[in-house]
């Protein structure tokens, strides 16, 4: 049996005003019984007389904010809302997991390997690096050792589209040899080049022919 602690506690009548961002500025009424605290065989339970965790928080209410973390220099540091959702520096998440920036730091975002060495970072401005703690882009990934930067992988085609740790782009080739390095695939044109007034103001074939203002070329 648990051992409990204020179990079923009447707290009819009693009143509080929460600290919270959806407090009103009035005080709160309790009514009915609640159970405060329970403990059974090294596991507490909050909310509930039989927690089946370490710690087993249940809600009594549908309105309730089931667990919340403030710290000396952030309010609001872990939450656990209603829904389910968890928020980290925010009182109202809007998504599964909704993450807030706080005061003084540059990032909202930073996995690390058992190495230490950046996996992701996000920083505040919205910076995404892959592979670097410092991005300075939009999208900044750093390519580290013989790995490719990028990799997109088709459908029908592996390496799609590759840029490789030196620097290469390749188009249907996994291993581009020049800076932009493009392999013709299932007799596909290697390169066409449109504009408004052509549709193939430079076209280049299959066979490596080149065209301008034309698609069908018989010569060089």
């Amino acid at each position: 049996f648990p051992v409990t602690i204020g179990l079923k506690v009447d707290v009819s009548g009693l009143r509080a005003r929460f600290s919270e961002a959806r407090d009103l500025g009035v005080d709160s009424a309790f009514s009915g019984f609640k159970y405060a605290a329970a403990f059974l065989g090294g596991s507490v339970g909050v909310g509930t007389p039989t927690p089946s965790a370490l710690l087993h928080i249940s809600q009594s209410n549908g309105n309730d904010v089931a667990l919340r973390v403030d710290t000396v220099s952030a309010n609001n540091a872990l939450v656990v809302v209603a829904s389910g959702s968890i928020g980290l520096g925010t009182a109202t998440p809007d998504a599964q997991l909704h993450v807030r920036g706080l005061a003084g730091l540059d990032r909202v975002l930073y996995v690390q390997n058992v190495s230490q060495d950046a996996l992701l970072s996000v920083r505040t401005t919205g910076y995404v690096g892959v592979a670097t703690a410092n991005p300075s882009a939009l999208l900044h990934i750093a390519s580290t050792g013989n790995v490719n930067a990028i990799q997109i992988d088709s459908r029908s085609l592996s390496s799609a589209f590759v840029v490789s740790p030196t620097g290469n782009v390749g188009v249907g080739t996994s291993v581009p040899s020049a800076q932009i390095h493009v392999v013709a695939q299932n007799n596909n044109p290697i390169f066409r080049l449109a504009s408004v007034a052509k549709q193939h103001a430079l076209f280049v074939d299959p066979a490596g022919l080149v065209g301008v203002g034309v698609n069908i070329v018989t010569g060089k």
